[in-house]
């Protein structure tokens, strides 16, 4: 039987895939947000943090200049 898990942006209630690990990155089918998962009984995810994309963009920019 498949788990509900609660997107943290949205609220919305989606199901979680049976073959789904921590640390999996899923999205929200409602909003989009990348969120990971952190605990399968109960199912709980947490936004991922998007401090390493951040970091690649600012590299990107010195390139640049």
């Amino acid at each position: 039987m498949r788990e509900k898990v609660e997107c943290i942006s949205c609220g919305e209630y989606f199901d979680l895939d049976e073959d789904r690990n921590i640390d999996d990155i899923i999205y929200c089918p409602e909003c989009g947000s990348q969120l990971k998962i952190i605990s399968l009984n109960p199912p709980e995810v947490e936004p991922v943090e998007n401090e390493n994309l951040r970091e690649d963009l600012d590299e990107d920019n010195e390139e640049d200049l």
